[in-house]
């Protein structure tokens, strides 16, 4: 008998109909069972490094408005620790935006947004590297975390994401002990 034909009889559950409200019935689901992203968004307002990165990314010498507008800094700095405890390369990050509604709200991205594409992300990796930015923007991030009860637990080679979650040891690099992915919050 035809898969589909067994689906309309009854013998399986129906994937059901898209509604209105699928994507924050998945939002509600994701809290329910403990998304620390949206942990972390409601401890931390992101906005407390806006004065750094523009400052230190924004081109404050251009003579006009030619050329395509920046991406929000914030947003790229939210990529960057994405990236960082997730274990993830530029063209994974793009892919793991596109594809994760945790991520898009993470990072307040709507399904319609433009996601920046790998080497955008690099781009702007290499730029607040170079500048010598990242690191103070790492350690203001997690320093604030843990003054508010937080413990940020970065494995070795800066492979994970410390959250119990499916997604496993998603690092490519071979050097990458196996791990296992906590977000504590402390008692």
């Amino acid at each position: 008998m035809n898969r589909k034909i067994d689906m309309k009889l009854g013998k399986y559950k129906t994937s059901g109909n898209c509604s209105f409200f699928d994507e924050q019935e998945i939002k509600e689901k994701l809290r329910e069972i403990g998304n620390p992203l949206e942990k972390i968004i409601e401890v931390i307002d992101f906005e407390m490094f806006l004065s750094l990165l523009e400052t230190q990314m924004l081109n404050h010498n251009k003579k006009n408005n030619a050329g395509a507008n920046p991406f929000d800094v914030v947003m790229m700095f939210k990529i960057m620790i994405l990236q960082r405890y997730y274990g993830l390369g530029d063209s994974q990050i793009e892919y793991q935006i596109i594809d994760r509604i945790s991520f898009k709200s993470f990072l307040g991205l709507s399904n319609g947004d433009k996601v920046p594409d790998e080497k955008t992300v690099w781009a702007f990796r290499e730029s607040i590297t170079n500048k010598g930015v990242i690191e103070k923007l790492f350690a203001a991030f997690t320093d604030f975390l843990e003054s508010k009860g937080f413990l940020m637990n970065e494995p070795p080679f800066g492979c994970g994401w410390t959250q119990t979650s499916p997604i496993g040891n998603s690092c490519s690099n071979s050097l990458c002990p196996p791990i296992e992915h906590s977000f504590d919050e402390r008692a």
